[in-house]
């Protein structure tokens, strides 16, 4: 940790790295927790997720000892061509303004300069324009891939429980019933159920078409989270034998679905046990104070379209996002990501090289797998 001449108008800017950064800091977790949005990605427990795969090295801003803005830059090296840094749901400020939201994107390109990086994405978590002016300003345009969801749903839970009942859908509530009548329980799973969990969600990659998370990054992601609360497990029983299940963190002001699983069969099927898992879920998140449940991510172009009273086209009734309709959230339609190229030399080809990872498909998945992975 070490810190920096301070911008105009700011105390100090603390940089932390190396074994810092992906230590627990209870101190800036509870600032990127008190920021709006899904800030889960800029936390100190994210970092320690990440540390096999990513370098992180986070900007603190700070006046009078308060945090005010910050960000949490993460890098990995990209095979021939060095390394990539990536800003995801960041950077953050408790109140943001032209000149504090300026020095912060600059102060993340002087610090991508100094560790060699090549290129440097950054989404933010909700639209700002006035930070979205001064990355423009400082030459950061559309980028060729996303490194957060660019689109969700969320339930707002600081209704009573009668006004989330109503919200459902009717078929919804319907099957919530069903459910509860025919005896499926929702109750939290420990660390010991993982891998039963684990199974499950193959079985649901398999048959949705998606890609599954290894067992290594779920238990990483375990290990790292649920020990600060920051992760909880639900499963459904019937007649004593888990069938489903779902991951969710709980961060900040939400908590946001993560994975699902489910040994399907026609009569787990017939009793909808998955229909009162979100439900349950939803029940747990208000009563544990939390204002959201967010069920991730969305087709951003569906949120447009049902923000602007654009019914979804039939076949999106056939994905397996469509569930996420019927809990009376609101879709949100959030930033796309943006990107700069760092060495002064390579700044007149940005629009070529970003040409080339979306029209080379080889190239468009290893950007989005050094993020992800």
């Amino acid at each position: 940790m070490n810190e920096r001449t301070p911008p105009s108008g700011v105390i100090s800017v603390v940089v932390v790295d190396g074994a810092q950064a992906v230590r627990h800091d209870a101190d800036w977790d509870a600032f990127v927790a008190g920021c709006r949005g899904d800030t889960y990605a800029q936390s100190s427990a994210y970092a320690a997720v990440k540390r096999a795969s990513h370098e992180t090295i986070r900007l603190e801003f700070r006046s009078g000892g308060e945090q005010i803005a910050g960000a949490q830059l993460q890098t990995r090296q990209l095979a021939g061509i060095g390394a990539i840094g990536y800003v995801a749901k960041g950077p953050l400020f408790a109140s943001v303004t032209r000149p504090l939201a300026t020095a912060v994107v600059d102060a993340l390109v002087v610090e991508a300069r100094r560790r060699r990086v090549r290129a440097l994405v950054v989404q933010p978590v909700e639209r700002d324009v006035v930070l979205d002016a001064a990355l423009a300003a400082r030459g950061f345009g559309p980028s060729p891939v996303n490194v957060a969801t660019v689109g969700t749903i969320a339930v707002d839970l600081r209704r009573d429980e009668a006004a989330l009942t109503k919200a459902l859908r009717s078929a919804l509530r319907r099957n919530i019933k069903k459910a509860e009548k025919g005896g499926v329980l929702v109750r939290e799973g420990g660390r010991d159920e993982l891998e039963l969990f684990h199974r499950m969600h193959l079985d649901t990659a398999s048959r949705n078409g998606f890609t599954p998370l290894s067992f290594e990054r779920m238990s990483t992601e375990w290990d790292e989270l649920a020990p600060r609360g920051f992760m909880r497990l639900f499963l459904t029983e019937i007649d004593g034998a888990p069938v489903s299940g779902a991951t969710v963190t709980a961060f900040g002001d939400r908590v946001l679905f993560r994975s699902a699983g489910w040994f399907r069969s026609d009569a787990s099927a017939a009793l909808r046990p998955n229909d009162l898992l979100h439900w349950e879920i939803m029940r747990w998140a208000k009563a544990h104070g939390f204002a959201f449940y967010d069920f991730g991510g969305f087709d951003r172009d569906i949120a447009a379209g049902l923000l602007a009273g654009v019914e979804p086209p039939p076949e999106f009734r056939q994905t397996y996002s469509q569930f996420k309709l019927g809990y009376g959230g609101t879709p949100m339609v959030l930033p796309l990501s943006v990107w700069r190229l760092i060495p002064a030399p390579a700044r007149p080809f940005q629009s070529a090289v970003k040409w080339a990872f979306e029209t080379i498909p080889p190239a468009k998945r290893a950007l989005e797998r050094r993020h992800n992975g």
